[in-house]
């Protein structure tokens, strides 16, 4: 494409020089500009001065040749104007240049920086995701521990134990590979039937397993038929953790434990069939009544917190093709509620 261009140009001003040799013709040699623009976008800035003194060359050449016995008449008026209109092209479009050569040095710049940030939140997330999962292998290890030093050693347990190890340690695994196909732009699978009960019933099990929820009820309510989803089983786990950590914490911080953060699930019905997940829970809820600035990326209220939480649940609903919003209730307290969009159509 290249070579087609300074083919083209070169073919361009060999023409307007074949015109202008023409006495009457002359005023044509205003055609230069069009191939210092042609060539513009091709070359240089110190190139792009050659072009147009080369043009500059040929039409007052071709002047010349045609005008060398009566140099000052109506000719020199029109070569006048050609030589002033190939200078100003010229200037114009070498500031025009160096423009989009300055805009598109800042805008590799923005790249960069942009990527670099993406690269911070990539690890945040990885951070935030598998905290949990670390810190339920540490508990089991412990655990683990105990059993075996026992004066009579409990092996049933020890291996129990051992098991929910590596069922975590897959759990972290999956996490990573998720996060990073995404930045790899590949295709993380999410075309698994999940019965959306019995996901939020694993994950219940592995926070009890855990000393995070000391003193801490989750209440399951159930409504109508079982909610199937298509999804990826290791996303909706990290949704569900991801929910009930906020409201165990909320809690927390209300002091509030005599009651308990219910979870509940049902199928309705808005224009499609949907498959309704809520958390709700008798926290300190939200400060800020605009609900939906906490699923930004780095906001938060805790004084711990990595503000990814609510961002990555929405980014794993959005990618199911869900919903998710949040809201505070009265007295206190908050609820979340997400639309996961149902596997089988109720009959």
């Amino acid at each position: 494409m290249h070579y087609w261009t300074w083919l083209s140009a070169t073919g361009m001003a060999v023409l307007v020089f074949l015109i202008t040799l023409i006495p009457a013709h002359d005023a044509f040699g205003v055609l230069y500009v069009l191939v210092i623009v042609l060539v513009a976008e091709r070359c240089t800035i110190k190139m792009l001065r050659m072009v147009a003194a080369g043009c500059l060359a040929l039409e007052c050449s071709a002047f010349f040749i045609v005008h060398n016995d009566t140099l000052f008449n109506a000719g020199v008026a029109r070569l006048a104007l050609g030589v002033t209109a190939n200078l100003i092209v010229t200037i114009i479009t070498e500031r025009n240049k160096k423009a989009r050569e300055a805009l598109d040095k800042q805008a590799r710049i923005l790249a960069q920086a942009d990527r670099i940030k993406t690269l911070g939140q990539i690890g945040i997330a990885i951070a935030h995701e598998v905290n949990q999962p670390l810190s339920t292998i540490g508990t089991f290890a412990q655990s683990g521990t105990r059993w075996l030093r026992r004066p009579a050693p409990n092996i049933q347990e020890a291996l129990y134990c051992l098991d929910q190890i590596d069922a975590n340690t897959r759990r972290a695994a999956d996490i990573i590979r998720n996060v990073r196909d995404m930045t790899h732009g590949e295709q993380v699978e999410r075309q698994t039937l999940l019965d959306l009960r019995k996901v939020i019933q694993e994950a219940i099990f592995l926070l009890k397993s855990s000393d995070i929820m000391e003193h801490i009820e989750i209440q399951k309510t159930n409504n109508g038929k079982p909610p199937f989803i298509y999804g990826n089983k290791t996303e909706i786990q990290q949704l569900i953790i991801n929910l009930l950590l906020n409201a165990i914490e909320a809690s927390r911080l209300a002091k509030n434990y005599a009651s308990p953060i219910v979870i509940s699930t049902q199928i309705i019905f808005q224009k499609e069939y949907f498959a309704e997940m809520t958390i709700k829970d008798h926290g300190t809820g939200f400060k800020d009544p605009e609900t939906s600035l906490y699923f930004e990326a780095f906001r938060t209220t805790k004084k711990t917190g990595m503000g990814m939480g609510l961002s990555i649940c929405q980014a794993i609903v959005e990618s199911h093709g869900g919903t998710i919003w949040a809201e505070n209730t009265t007295p206190s307290g908050a609820l979340i509620t997400v639309h996961l969009p149902l596997a089988q159509v109720v009959s």
